[in-house]
């Protein structure tokens, strides 16, 4: 393998999944990791692991770089450099939310005008939360039925859901903790299932594996229940919301729901142009404000729900393994949109190694959907991506792994997913490098 002096950065991964991993990470090669929660089980996880393994920051990597520059010198001067100590720097940044296969086990408990309400906290009153049963059928589809025994079973099976207000006020918290923390995994996603529950007496579907951490699919059959797509996208305006009180960055999911991730994301930005006729209908609203006086108090109820200041939109969004088409471009690069819009790559999402025919999909797989199963034809889907690749401006394209496991297989995705980036966009690859840095310090930390 060719030395480079630049290392990589890897924009999204689970490592976390796979506890026993985590120790790996300090010799990795890679330089840093934005390491993902995506449910209850692993929050704290994520942040211990922060905690334990030492956060990176762009002061770090500054000094780095200009050490580097100095080494450079001394090289060319050919002096020594003994003296000079060393440490092992922080290679973690965590990022902190609930994806949409997880969607399903919160509660909206809120009301738009207090989703992100910094003052909001979890000794706040808490809701009355519905029964099990009336929760659950009115967010997943098709509705589960307490007249089918398979159904009841499965609904009996799922954990009382969590409020949406004590889930954002622990993400507060989290945030408030990590000054460089990132929201995510969040997103929508059209494709999923959930599993069927882990029953340790059946010989169909495995226990828990102890070396994969609660919460994970961990090799279950999936049943016939997807989340309504209105209550993904509840979840996900409100974490949206969030992170721009927070001026976060935010990591986005979206599979088989590129529209509609638009249009979610679209909703917060301020800046969102009008079409003719909606500024038409607003100028008659002023005009009507200000000339009937009789009905004042109502007609200004209408205008200031019209006029109500949209929510703050996060700085910058990351297009997760984006797999959309290349004419969305445009509509996410446009100069209207106030969030810095990046994409970001990974070999075993966007490149997969297809299966074989006989192979099952359900047999072994750790993830919650058939996403991180290749599958489907991936020839029209890997030239999309190319093709998104090759056209998107130099300083928004990211790098990531995607993988729920640390170490030299980590590393060895990373470089794979670099050389094809390289290749596609023309770059020499340390010059790549260099560029792909650069980005993911932009994408982190906003410089």
């Amino acid at each position: 393998m060719a030395y480079h002096p630049t290392p990589l950065f890897d924009a999204h991964c689970h490592p976390t999944d796979t506890p026993s991993s985590l120790a790996s990470i300090k010799s990795m090669r890679a330089r840093a990791l934005i390491i993902m929660a995506t449910r209850a089980e692993d929050q704290t996880l994520v942040a211990e692991t922060t905690d334990k393994l030492g956060g990176c920051t762009l002061e770090s990597l500054k000094n780095e770089q200009s050490n580097e520059e100095k080494n450079c010198e001394r090289k060319d001067r050919k002096e020594s450099s003994e003296t000079e100590t060393r440490t092992t720097p922080g290679k973690v940044v965590p990022a902190f939310g609930w994806h949409p296969w997880f969607s399903h086990l919160i509660y909206d408990d809120t009301s738009q005008s207090s989703l992100a309400n910094p003052d909001d906290t979890d000794s706040a009153q808490a809701p009355t939360i519905p029964q099990n049963e009336a929760h659950y059928t009115s967010v997943l589809t098709p509705p589960p039925s307490p007249s089918k025994p398979e159904d009841s079973t499965f609904i009996s099976s799922l954990p009382t859901p969590i409020p949406l207000s004590t889930l954002l006020a622990r993400t507060r918290a989290h945030l408030t903790h990590f000054p460089t923390a990132l929201v995510g995994e969040i997103g929508l996603d059209r494709s999923f299932r959930l599993p069927l529950p882990a029953l340790p007496t059946s010989h169909l579907i495995p226990s828990h594996n102890e070396d994969v951490t609660p919460g994970s699919r961990n090799g279950r059959p999936l049943s016939k229940f997807r989340v309504n797509i209105d209550h993904q996208k509840r979840i996900l305006r409100a974490q949206l919301e969030l992170a721009g009180v927070m001026g976060r960055a935010v990591s986005v999911h979206g599979v088989q729901a590129h529209g509609i991730v638009m249009q979610a994301l679209s909703e917060g930005w301020e800046q969102t142009p009008q079409s003719s006729r909606q500024k038409k209908k607003q100028r008659k609203q002023e005009q009507s404000l200000s000339s009937s006086s009789s009905s004042l108090e109502n007609s200004n109820n209408s205008y200031n729900h019209h006029q109500e200041k949209k929510p703050t939109p996060p700085p910058r969004i990351c297009l997760h393994s984006y797999s959309g088409p290349p004419d969305t471009l445009s509509l996410y690069l446009s100069p209207r949109v106030p969030s810095k819009i990046y994409m970001s790559f990974s070999e075993c999402i966007n490149f997969p190694t297809p299966l074989p025919p006989t192979s099952d999909p359900n047999s072994n797989s750790n993830s919650n959907s058939s996403e991180a199963v290749p599958t489907r034809d991936t020839t029209s889907s890997q030239s999309r991506c190319l093709a998104v690749i090759k056209a998107l401006p130099d300083d928004r394209i990211l790098i990531e792994s995607d993988l729920h496991k640390a170490g030299e297989e980590m590393d060895g995705f990373l470089e794979e997913v670099v050389k094809r980036v390289c290749e596609v966009r023309g770059w020499e690859e340390e010059m790549g490098r260099k560029q792909l840095m650069r980005n993911w310090t932009s994408f982190v930390f906003g410089e």
